[in-house]
């Protein structure tokens, strides 16, 4: 869906005959659960930072 500004609004629905189903994950974005209840959401990708002094995870 078309925002005010030009950009492109995505939204999760549960009806399998919804108008302008997209048949793959946009780039840049991402299906997130919060860890607190559950929530699954369609977010922009959030980029990671690792300020961690014993590197990064798989090392």
């Amino acid at each position: 869906m078309p925002t005010a500004k030009g950009g492109t609004r995505y939204y999760i629905t549960k009806a399998p005959k919804a108008a302008d189903l997209f048949e793959e994950m946009p780039s840049g974005f991402e299906f997130y659960e919060y860890p607190s209840d559950a929530r699954i959401v369609f977010r922009k990708r959030v980029p990671y930072k690792n300020n961690s002094k014993f590197g990064s995870l798989g090392e």
